[in-house]
């Protein structure tokens, strides 16, 4: 088999009922049984060979979407890996702000034994930083925070449009994930701060998107970088109560309050003081102001 060389991207020549695993692949030149060229590879299995893209939209494809496009909260409703195995039970939330985001993932039937944390953290992603998009079209989440040891290829994929849901692409690994985009009303506060703690220096990110934020807390330079205790990463709903966690790497911070608020050094949780690196917002406000202020924008 053949994939042809063409403009932009291109299919696979007699995909359509011969080779049912073919998908769309950009442009280059295959022949073989196994290799890779660029961003493809293919292998061969039963004599059937086997071709998988990393990536199936033109980079300039007027679908794109940027970052700042998805101010909000993002829910995953599917993820098809790299085996081509499905998933659309996890429970997995984006929350973006302006460039700074937060992203934390719980596996289906993760089991919650109180006396485990440890168990429980290992069991989930978390990460948070700050999300780009550059001239070719491809978006990259940085990660400040990881609740996981970094993985060998960087974080990046195309974002597009399909009705009403964003899918993501991957560009170093082959995957797909859909997302069902809850946008926040016109003029809601969006705010977000990359911060790092006065104590030991370890990062931190706090992201609000109307009445949901988001919070990333990562190791220090004594942590060890295999406990799953030693960062966490959460989001939650800003409540007449405070701003209460809901969705947690760690299950002791579930139903807490962050109690973000202003201090001497810029900005104070209920753990931690934290030195102010870089804000921004949406609007005219003060993002401080945004990012500790407890009136939730709904009356509950």
């Amino acid at each position: 088999m053949i994939v042809h060389p063409g403009r932009g991207w291109s299919v696979c020549p007699g995909a359509a009922g011969r080779f049912p695993d073919c998908m769309i692949v950009p442009d280059c030149m295959i022949t073989g049984m196994a290799g890779r060229h660029g961003n493809v590879r293919w292998s061969s299995s039963g004599g059937t060979l086997r071709v998988v893209a990393w990536g199936t939209v033109s980079r300039t494809d007027s679908r794109t979407v940027r970052p700042v496009d998805l101010t909000g909260v993002l829910r995953r409703t599917l993820l098809v890996g790299p085996d081509g195995r499905r998933d659309t039970s996890s429970e997995v939330v984006w929350l973006q702000g302006p460039s700074l985001y937060v992203d934390v993932r719980r596996p289906a039937g993760t089991p919650r034994d109180p006396d485990d944390d440890r168990a429980w953290a290992r069991a989930h992603e978390g990460f948070a930083g700050r999300c780009t998009r550059t001239a070719d079209g491809v978006t990259h989440w940085e990660r400040a925070v990881d609740v996981r040891a970094p993985g060998p290829f960087p974080d990046a994929g195309l974002l597009t449009r399909d009705g009403a849901d964003v899918v993501e692409r991957g560009v170093h690994v082959p995957y797909t994930e859909r997302w069902a985009p809850e946008p926040v009303p016109p003029g809601a506060p969006v705010a977000g701060a990359l911060l790092r703690a006065v104590d030991d220096g370890r990062a931190g990110v706090l992201v609000r998107a109307g009445d949901r934020f988001g919070w990333a807390c990562g190791r220090g330079p004594d942590d060890d970088p295999a406990d799953p205790l030693t960062a966490h990463v959460a989001v939650g709903r800003i409540t007449g109560a405070g701003w209460i966690v809901e969705l947690a790497t760690l299950p002791r911070l579930e139903g807490r309050d962050l109690r973000p608020h202003r201090d001497a050094a810029g900005l104070g949780t209920d753990a931690r003081t934290w030195q102010v690196l870089d804000t921004e917002v949406v609007g005219g406000h003060d993002p401080l102001d945004l990012l500790t202020n407890s009136t939730p924008l709904t009356k509950e």
